[in-house]
């Protein structure tokens, strides 16, 4: 790569802003494009009469990643963070009964409360809790930190012994069914589902390990919002010199003999570049920005 290689990212999330300071820490003179008026894409802000929302996630999980990805970019997160773990984690509230229930990431916190929902599930949740640990080193080992560009990818010694101990053709419901007879613990192991937008039903249970990361590891809350975050990584953008631009909607992606070669922006401008990556919508990237004979499906 020359020093003068060229990259274009479209859309400030979390994706878009994050590769923008690889990009740019990596030497790529870097422009990232935001359509709307604040960076953040779904982890945006609200502000009015003195209050401040965040507008999508409220949870700070998996700091372990975080750390790792910051480390990336030759920073600590602890100078750009300031963390708090929760304590108790959250609090659930079931239909009919008149308290509050508050989970702890300890859970000999939370042992009476699961022996009165169901005797002996205390001694069963840290063997269910000692299997999702394992899986979720499995997945970080495996999975998190790779690209899988073809399911030629997935055949690899590593991937076929250590992948089939993740349950991804069982459903959460039907995996924890099997493990605890009570209805109220079902649905507490089930609940971080919610963050995923999907059900228990349908949601592999590869995702128990959401179990290990809410019990074991608990839950954070960095001073100022989730919000901070995406501040934190647009200080760390400017500082690898990446130029980000607001309110500044692309048109297209330009492609030639299929490879992208820049963008066009809604003012009519051509900016070209050597890389050009989409932090857009799937669909939207798909359907909208790419030329017809660029996709690679149609809107059917």
């Amino acid at each position: 790569m020359s020093v003068t290689s060229k990259a274009i990212v479209i859309g400030g999330g979390i994706g878009g802003l994050g590769t923008a300071c690889l990009l740019g820490k990596a030497g790529y003179e870097v422009t990232l494009y935001e359509k709307n008026e604040q960076l953040g894409g779904r982890a945006s802000v609200f502000e009015a009469e003195g209050f401040r929302f965040d507008m999508g996630p409220s949870w700070y999980l998996m700091p372990d990643l975080f750390a790792q990805f910051f480390e990336l970019l030759g920073e600590r997160i602890e100078d750009h963070l300031e963390l708090t773990k929760l304590d108790p984690s959250y609090r659930i509230f079931f239909q009919g009964r008149t308290e509050p229930i508050d989970i702890f990431s300890d859970l000999e916190r939370n042992r009476p409360l699961f022996e009165e929902f169901e005797p002996g599930s205390t001694e069963k949740l840290k063997a269910y809790l000692k299997t999702a640990g394992e899986q979720y080193r499995i997945a970080k080992e495996q999975f998190i930190y790779k690209n899988y560009d073809s399911i030629f990818d997935f055949f690899t010694w590593d991937v076929l012994t250590k992948g089939r101990k993740l349950h991804v053709f069982q459903s959460m419901d039907r995996y924890v069914r099997s493990q605890f007879e009570s209805e109220e613990l079902q649905k507490i192991l089930q609940y971080t589902l919610v963050f995923l937008g999907s059900s228990p039903y349908n949601t592999p249970a590869l995702y128990n390990i959401m179990s290990y990361i809410d019990f074991d590891m608990g839950v954070f809350y960095p001073k100022g919002g989730i919000y901070a975050l995406i501040q934190a990584l647009e200080r760390i953008a400017h500082k690898n010199g990446v130029a980000i631009k607001l309110n500044e909607p692309v048109q297209e992606i330009l492609v030639d003999q299929g490879r992208a070669i820049g963008v066009k922006r809604n003012n009519g401008t051509i900016d070209r570049a050597d890389v050009v990556i989409s932090n857009a919508y799937y669909h939207f990237t798909e359907q909208v920005l790419l030329p017809a004979t660029a996709r690679e499906h149609n809107e059917a």
